[in-house]
């Protein structure tokens, strides 16, 4: 009995010892990724004549952008506002760095509080790293490095031109290629912990009442009321859910209404997304998306914590039980 007392103390205490960690932790990184640095976004030896900058146009404004690249030429920069993304198109000669200006009111990345978080970059489509050299209240720089061959470089926020109602994009496409009126276009803001990500679809038939994941099975879940036969066309930004063999090649989703595995054609495929049209039949209450890995995924500090909790646990467990023997 006093054995499993102790045993339930100890889970207690290194539970709490766990939150406080991870609010520490939070904490210090928000404290860091706020700081203001005074050293200049540029590099050192750069002439501050090939320092550039390019007229980012929506609509009938622009919004000056700031950068120094090597090893490549920046063809075009574009902003999509469903995936809260910054498209870079470039043309490169060898491995390089880009250097950018990146105006908050342009584009910016804020958690819980309105605290600073780090972009998430991606060259064609894999998510690269990125060092953040510089942020005040105005702007935030990133420095980063690409391989020869890379075509395009995403940096995403969680929000992009706020002031801005609206940014003209291309509409979605239907399985027959034709383009459907961009007026049927729907986007749900799926919460993955304090996180909005934007997911666009076209659904005739009925309605998105709920959209959620389930990490344990990398599983996007799709609650809808219908009041007859159907089709919802889907996009998947590949940073949410992706299908991958273990060669890292695409697979086919799996796709089930109701529990019941149904056919689901990919009708658009690109570095960023993977588009999804499914075809139902009237009383469907839910469609399941299933790939083989949904993110973000468990934080890797939380999971370093919970490990060292429960390791923690246990040999304090052990000390006692040891003790209550002698």
């Amino acid at each position: 009995m006093n054995y499993l007392k102790y045993m339930l103390s100890s889970v207690i205490l290194f539970s709490a010892l766990l939150v406080l960690s991870s609010s520490i932790a939070y904490s210090t990184s928000a404290v860091s990724r706020t700081t203001e640095s005074t050293a200049s976004i540029w590099p050192a030896s750069t002439d501050r004549g090939s320092v550039v900058t390019f007229d980012l146009k929506v609509g009938n404004q622009s919004f000056p952008l700031r950068y120094h690249i090597s090893g490549a030429n920046i063809n075009n920069i574009s902003a999509d506002k469903d995936i809260t993304s910054i498209l870079i198109a470039l043309s490169p000669s060898t491995d390089g760095t880009l250097n950018i200006e990146l105006p908050r009111s342009v584009i910016d990345s804020k958690g819980q509080g309105n605290v600073d978080e780090d972009y998430v970059v991606f060259a064609d489509g894999q998510q690269i790293s990125a060092e953040q050299t510089l942020t005040n209240n105005q702007l935030r720089t990133l420095s980063i490095d690409f391989e020869n061959g890379v075509e395009e470089i995403e940096v995403q926020g969680t929000q992009v031109l706020p002031t801005i109602s609206s940014v003209s994009t291309s509409p979605m496409s239907s399985g027959q290629g034709q383009e459907q009126d961009q007026r049927s276009s729907s986007t749900f803001e799926l919460k993955i912990d304090e996180s909005i990500h934007p997911i666009k679809y076209n659904l005739t038939g009925g309605k998105i009442s709920n959209m959620t994941d389930m990490r344990e099975n990398s599983t996007l879940i799709l609650d809808i009321t219908v009041n007859d036969d159907g089709n919802i066309t889907i996009e998947l930004p590949r940073n949410i859910i992706d299908s991958k063999n273990p060669k890292n090649q695409d697979e086919d989703y799996v796709v089930f209404a109701d529990g019941q595995h149904i056919g689901a054609e990919q009708t658009i495929t690109n570095n960023r997304l993977r588009t999804l049209a499914i075809d139902f039949e009237k009383r469907v209450n839910q469609i399941e998306i299933a790939g083989t890995r949904i993110v973000p995924e468990f934080g890797q500090l939380n999971g370093l914590l919970l490990s060292l909790s429960i390791i923690g646990a246990l040999a304090v467990a052990i000390k006692y039980r040891k003790y209550g023997e002698t």
